[in-house]
């Protein structure tokens, strides 16, 4: 999708020019929507209100880090990455509600009995498998 089309997902509808939307599209949420609006009426810039909104995304303790090292990340490798979270989230509540079992097919991690918190290998790759086991609690 075009950096135009990923940026008109973030936007606020206009009730006089709002159109249907494909189903694609309506995977963000309308309080994200509303918290880029007040962040750019704030006087924030678009890339800026997209790092905010990007931090209420991941999980909590998780840093970002881009795919490409030392290559600064893009306005567009950020409305990608949004627009990519959402639409997975999105795709998980629509399989629970067609019965799929996530508990049974998905990465649960383990829970130190001393501190009960989760412990999470970063050379398995379970940075990954954090989002989803964190959005499989969420929903």
């Amino acid at each position: 999708m075009s950096k135009a089309t990923l940026a008109k997902m973030l936007q606020i509808d206009d009730d006089d020019l709002a159109q249907p939307r494909a189903p694609a599209e309506n995977c963000v949420p309308e309080e994200v929507k509303r918290k880029m609006h007040l962040l750019q009426e704030d006087g924030l810039t678009f890339e800026d209100a997209l790092h905010h909104v990007r931090k209420d995304v991941i999980p909590e303790g998780y840093t970002y880090h881009t795919w490409r090292p030392h290559i600064p990340e893009t306005e567009l490798d950020k409305l990608r990455s949004i627009i990519a979270t959402f639409r997975f989230r999105a795709r998980v509540a629509q399989l629970k509600q067609e019965g799929a079992d996530f508990t049974k097919y998905l990465y649960v991690p383990e829970v130190d009995p001393i501190t009960n918190r989760e412990h999470h290998e970063r050379e398995d790759h379970n940075h990954m498998l954090k989002h989803m086991a964190h959005e499989r609690r969420r929903t």
